[in-house]
Formats: C-alpha cells, sequence, structure tokens
C-alpha cells in the first residue's frame, strides 16, 4: 500500500482536517496543516445534531499530491506517476440519529450506523482495497482473493478476503471491536506491532485502548450486526454504552453522574419503534430508584 493511504489513517475522525486538507487542494501546506492533522476527534461530535448524509471528495492534487503536500515539505514524482491514474478519495458521513447503506466499488456492501465515517477510493488501485473507518458498520466484503480487503481504524486493522463482519470503532467509547458473521478475518493492532488474531465465525474481539487489554469471546453475530434492522442489543454493556448508543440513535446528549454509573453492566434489546422515552423506560425498570428528565435534546439521568 503506498504511503500517502497510511496518512489517510489520520483523517478518519477529523472532518476538520479534511475540510483543511480541501481548501489547500493546491498541494501547499501552511504553518497550521501539522497541528490540523493532529486534532482527530472532533469530527463525529461536531456532527451530533446536523440530520444528513453527505459524501465528499477528497481532491488528491496531482495524483495525491495534496496529501503527500500536507504530510510531508516536500515530495517528488516521477513521471510514470503522472501517467498512471490514481484513486480519488470519498468520504461518507452519518450523522447521530442517520444510517446509511453504500457499495464500494468493488461491489463491498458497507451498513453505516449513526455517527460514522468512511473514506474509500473511487477504484482500488492496489493490491489491496483499503478504507478507513470510524463508527460502526457492517461490511459484507466482495470476494477476491488476489486482492485483500483491508478496514483501517485508529486502533485496529482488520483483513479480509471475501467474508461479512462488524466493526465498532467510536472514537469516544473505551473499547473497539470486531465480530465476525462468515468466513475469516485477520485482526492487527498497530500500536502492538507483533499482535495478530484469526477469528472464526462468532467469534468477537476487543481492544481497551488505554490498558492494552484484548479479549476474545464467543457471541452471537447476527444479533451484534441488528443495528442494521434497527435493534439495539447490549450484553453486559455499561451504562456509558448504553446512554452513547442512545445518544447516537436520538440526537440527543446525555448528562448523568459518572460514578454512580460505574461498576454497572446490562442485558437488553431495544426493538426499532421504541421510542427515546421508552427506551428511557426500560433502564428504569432495570435500574431500581433511578429516574430520567428530558428537556430538549439533553437527557438528565437520575441514580438514587
Amino acid at each position: 500500500m503506498s504511503k500517502n493511504l497510511e496518512d489517510i489513517r489520520e483523517f478518519v475522525e477529523s472532518e476538520n482536517a479534511i475540510e483543511s486538507i480541501w481548501r489547500q487542494s493546491d498541494g501547499s501546506a501552511g504553518g497550521d496543516t501539522f497541528q490540523d492533522l493532529m486534532s482527530l476527534n472532533a469530527k463525529i461530535d461536531a456532527i451530533q445534531h446536523r440530520r444528513t448524509v453527505r459524501t465528499r471528495i477528497i481532491a488528491l492534487c496531482s495524483a495525491a499530491a495534496v496529501l503527500a503536500g500536507v504530510v510531508f515539505s516536500t515530495y517528488s514524482f516521477t513521471k510514470e506517476s503522472y501517467e498512471k491514474p490514481l484513486p480519488v478519495y470519498l468520504q461518507k458521513v452519518t450523522a447521530y440519529g442517520d444510517t446509511a447503506s453504500l457499495r464500494l466499488p468493488d461491489g463491498t456492501l458497507v451498513a453505516m450506523n449513526a455517527g460514522s465515517s468512511l473514506i474509500y477510493p473511487d477504484f482500488f488501485a492496489d493490491d489491496t482495497r483499503t478504507v478507513f473507518f470510524a463508527g460502526e458498520g457492517n461490511f459484507s466484503v466482495a470476494k477476491d482473493p488476489e486482492h485483500p480487503f483491508i478496514v483501517k481504524t485508529a486502533w485496529m486493522d482488520v483483513k479480509a478476503l471475501g467474508t461479512k463482519f462488524c466493526i465498532q470503532a467510536y472514537s469516544q467509547e473505551r473499547t473497539v471491536r470486531t465480530t465476525l458473521e462468515e468466513g475469516r478475518v485477520q485482526v492487527a493492532f498497530p500500536s502492538l506491532k507483533e499482535k495478530t488474531f484469526i477469528l472464526d465465525p462468532d467469534t468477537q474481539i476487543a481492544f481497551t485502548p488505554s490498558d492494552s487489554t484484548i479479549s476474545l469471546i464467543h457471541v452471537n453475530a447476527e444479533k451484534v450486526a441488528l443495528w442494521e434492522q434497527g435493534y439495539m442489543v447490549f450484553n453486559s454493556a455499561s451504562f456509558h454504552e448504553i446512554a452513547s448508543r442512545l445518544e447516537r440513535k436520538y440526537g440527543v446528549s446525555f448528562v448523568y453522574d459518572a460514578a454512580n454509573a460505574a461498576g454497572r453492566a446490562f442485558n437488553l434489546r431495544l426493538t426499532p419503534d421504541e421510542t427515546l422515552s421508552e427506551s428511557l423506560d426500560v433502564l428504569t425498570w432495570l435500574i431500581p430508584h433511578s429516574h430520567y428528565r428530558i428537556s430538549g435534546t439533553k437527557v438528565y439521568y437520575y441514580f438514587q
């Protein structure tokens, strides 16, 4: 894979950085450009209350000179690199409260949950089919053994030949996960140089970047992917995880005492037609002596 694809990893969670690149499409880099690249986590939170799904074209000036010019002060292209067609990169974003699906140039189908971002080329030019992702998505990969399909996230890379799997890699979550439904995938963690795992169907791997812990568990992969049909399924989920998913689905923000919420784990399933209030009613039934108050786009949850 070419070096400039590695640089795109830094853009998966930052629309502000992408906009900065777009504005500098002449290939020049300003003094603050590198600082923009390091602002990785603003993207998902910034779109929380915007209700549209957008596709952005990231123009690669002179066949990818934009990204090369931003990350490197100098970069030379040979005559051959100008003559060889290189892809244009597109970005698909889903706002809070929205979902989307799209088919990639190779036929791979991607379903994206709320608050997710995908960067992909208009055609695959390398030996691998590489995309960059943040959020939650179901991937049904078109079979092409000669060109492995790779999904890169901030903390985890997933490699597949032809398979179906789910990735949960939100920037604001403490843990990232990959769940395999069909086929086989290889999961690698760039921060742990020699750690790679081969998953079998109905296996989920979870990685917590803060302490580099890794766990492998057996799950029902079809249930994990039920969000695509509007369901929310939680297994031993923390209150923080449940609140985060409700925020993304309903476009709200939770306010609660994190200390009181700590140490609790819940198993529940919410159906597609349940309203925010109905979902919160389920929580109050699970958590004795708790209650909530909704004010505009704020949900105040109280523990006693």
